[in-house]
Order: structure tokens, then sequence, then C-alpha cells
């Protein structure tokens, strides 16, 4: 076996003790060839005093140290809770066991004691103790209810025969204890969000035990019969003269008013709208009557003239309009020139009379779905109280002293009766021109730019 070896005396000698088991490192005098200082042993000794550094560990192994603890502190403290529900111990003995046992598992896990370990757990006892309270609150009134004759309000019948199953650790009224349970269990790691859901739930059965039949039911305001109200009839189109821009106007109405608060948040919150006061937007999305003091309220401007002040406001209110409803665009441009037209052919002094009329028939607008801005000839009655010469409110306010009016004034009005072709004066000093579209060469009976202003100098 050794036959390709040198015999020498240590060759020899390591055989030997081979044979006999009792091989162990030559000694230095062993060495071959003598040379017992010519190799060095194959590990350097550590130096003496000397102490190793310990490997932190890596982040998965962190990570892999926390996921376990968290599994032992809940399989561990979770069966204490559960004792506390189930009656087995009371709080301060539960809050006890709790403690004690995890202060083992702090050390077991080297895992440095914080209180936000504990936190959860306690929590779920003073949920647990609250809702047994209210449960037992719940269950004397129910019993006193039934001592006075009364049914216990809240149980049905089979509640009763389930009152006999349940024992004293019911953990919510009218809840089952396994939900109960789940709830702690899932929400663990977010005590104030299950704080919040137990009183939730304990708040609805509460509204359970006080209803009338003992159902789950939401409490809805009830509706009223509109098959009995004397003034909801059938409303048809050709009855009320509703085309279809009205039937356009009438849906967007209706539709906004299902939920005004949300339409209004919508609109104020577009970034392309026209600006307008935030209040007022209500009003228009519900096509309302809007005050043009309340719109001008924010101008810092000074006023200029009576008309400057009516453009400014119709202005806004049109652009807030038309935000609204696209289509009256033409609708609101028609009726602008209508009353541009009575501004100038009104004198100054007069025209608050205008603005009167404008007033009356905005309001008039809108507090009726079937009139629209450019239906012109449904102003009649407004045109003549506070417009026409002989008009009501005219009279009333200035019947003294028209007559009194310097004859020059008279020069800058248009001549209704000329319009009516019932002027017989040759020395007429208003002018002798059509009131609605300014032509001398007709009258305003036979004026074809409006369908309807005709009526205007008509008495009726």
């Amino acid at each position: 076996m050794y036959s390709g070896l040198q015999q020498t005396p240590a060759i020899n000698n390591l055989h030997e003790r081979l044979q006999r088991g009792t091989a162990g490192p030559l000694s230095p005098g062993d060495q071959p060839n003598g040379s017992a200082n010519t190799q060095s042993p194959p590990f350097p000794p550590l130096l003496q005093g000397q102490q190793q550094k310990p490997i932190p560990p890596t982040e998965p192994q962190l990570q892999a140290r926390q996921v376990a603890f968290g599994q032992a502190l809940m399989t561990t403290l979770q069966p204490l809770v559960d004792d506390f529900h189930n009656g087995l111990r009371s709080k301060f003995d539960s809050i006890v066991y709790l403690k004690g046992t995890a202060a083992d598992l702090f050390a077991e896990h080297n895992v440095q004691y914080r209180p936000c370990h504990l936190t959860p757990f306690v929590n779920q006892l003073d949920t647990i103790e609250r809702a047994k309270e209210e449960a037992a609150r719940l269950g004397e009134q129910n019993s006193s209810r039934q001592e006075e004759g009364g049914e216990a309000t809240g149980n049905t019948d089979n509640d009763q025969k389930d009152d006999g199953k349940r024992d004293n650790g019911d953990l919510l009224d009218g809840d089952s204890t396994g939900e109960a349970i789940l709830f702690l269990r899932c929400l663990l790691g977010d005590p104030e969000r299950l704080l919040n859901d137990l009183s939730l739930n304990r708040h609805s059965n509460r509204k359970r035990a006080h209803s009338p039949s003992g159902e789950d039911k939401e409490h809805k305001k009830p509706k009223p019969g509109k098959s009995k109200f004397t003034w909801l009839t059938d409303e048809t189109d050709e009855e009320f003269d509703l085309t279809p821009r009205h039937l356009e106007i009438l849906k967007l109405v209706e539709n906004h008013s299902r939920d005004i608060a949300e339409c209004v948040r919508l609109v104020t919150n577009k970034c392309n709208v026209p600006y307008f006061p935030p209040d007022l937007w209500k009003s228009v999305l519900l096509d309302r009557f809007i005050e043009f003091e309340d719109i001008l309220a924010d101008d810092e401007l000074p006023p200029v003239s009576i008309a400057f002040d009516w453009y400014a406001g119709w202005r806004a209110y049109s652009n807030a309009l038309t935000t609204i409803f696209p289509s009256r665009a033409a609708e609101l441009r028609k009726y602008e020139q209508h009353i541009s037209y009575i501004f100038r052919t009104t004198p100054v002094s007069l025209h608050s009379r205008v603005l009167a009329y404008d007033r009356a028939v905005r309001k008039f607008v809108g507090s009726r779905r079937s009139v629209l801005f450019d239906e012109l000839g449904k102003f009649q009655h407004y045109l003549r109280v506070h417009v026409d010469i002989m008009g009501e409110s005219v009279v009333g306010r200035s019947g003294r002293s028209r007559s009194q009016r310097h004859r020059k004034r008279a020069s800058n009005e248009v001549c209704r009766n000329w319009n009516n072709n019932r002027c017989s004066n040759p020395n007429c000093p208003r002018e002798h021109k059509c009131f609605t579209c300014g032509s001398t060469e007709h009258r305003g009976l036979d004026c074809s730019t409006s369908e309807s202003l005709s009526w205007q100098y008509k008495s009726g």
C-alpha cells in the first residue's frame, strides 16, 4: 500500500499507529526530512483576548422575526380575550394574564416590551365590557315592558326562542357572537375603526329595538299620494302651448331640482363658467327670478346710468343662464334687443318705467314654465301698465304733471297713435316711425321684425 513512499522511520511509525488505530498528528521529530519548522499550521490561532463581532441580521431575517412574533402574540393572547368574552375570567384577571403571558413572549423572542403591543387586546376587553353593559340595560328595559303587559319591543318570536341559547357573553345586542369575534380578529390592527363599527352596529340595533314591528327596516319618510292631489292634473302640450323648447327647459329644471345642492357644487367648481355670485346659482339652475341688485352687489364701481346698470346686470344674468341652458342664447338676445329699443325710444327721465317693466317680465317668466323671454306677445299687460303713456302705473305716479310737461320732451317720443293708424294731428310733435324697428316706411301694426309687437299699440 505504501510501496511508493520512501521508507523512513517516521513513515514506518505512522504505518504502525494507523494499524493500531492510534494515529494522531505527527510530532516535530517525525516530520519528513527533519523539517520541523518548514510548515506553519493551516489555521493561525486567534489572538488572546480578541472577540468576534456579531453579524447583524439581514432585512428578510428581521421581517421573518417580526412575522413570527406577531403570529405568536396573536395565537397566545387572543384566547385570553375570548375567555373574558365567554365569561371565564373577569376583566382584571384577563389583563393580568395578558401582561404575564406577553412578558414571556417578549423574552422568548428577544423583543423589547412596548405598551402598543397590548393596546389592541385591552381595547377589545373594553369594547366587550361596554357591549355587555348595553345588552344588560336593554334586557332590563324589555323585562320591565313585559311586566307591564306589553310585548318586549324589538324581540320577535324567533328572538325569544334564541334567548335561552345566548349566554351572558353576547357581545352585541342582536348580533351573533361569531360575527362579533370575527370583527375583533379581523380589525385587530385598527381598534378605532373596530370601535366605530361596533358603535354603529349598536345604534342600528337600538333603532330596531324601538321599532313597533321589531323588524330591521329603515325609517323612510312617507311619500304623499299623488293621486289625491286635486291640483295635479294631466297637462298636455297643446293646452299650455308648450313647444319642444319649453319641454327641454322643463326637463332640465326638473333634473336640477332632484339634487340642487350637488348641482350648485358642480357648477361652482367648474373653471369655465362665467363669474356669478355663488349664492345665486341655485336660482339660475331652477330658472327663477333674480334681482339685478343682488347680481351687482359686489360691483364696487359707481353706477353710470340706469340703463347702464340694467345692461351690466342683464349680461351677467344671461351669461349664467346660457351656461346652464345653452339653447336659450337666441331667446335672451331677442329680449335684450326688445328692452334696448324701449330704452332708446324713451326719455332718460322715464327709464325707471322701463326697469319696472323689465322686472315684472322677469318675475313672470321665472314663475312660469310655459313662458320664454322671446314670447313678447305674453307681456302685453306689463307693457301697458309700466311703459304706455296711459298706463296705470304712469297715471298713478305722474298724472297731474303729465299735462305740464314741456312740448319739446314729446318730440323725442314715438307716436303710438300713428303706429295704430289713429293719429290725425298734422303737427304731431312725436316721431312717426315704427315703434318696433324704427322704420318710417311702415307702422307698428305692419312691422314684420317681431311677430307680436303690434299688440303693444292696440287699445284692447
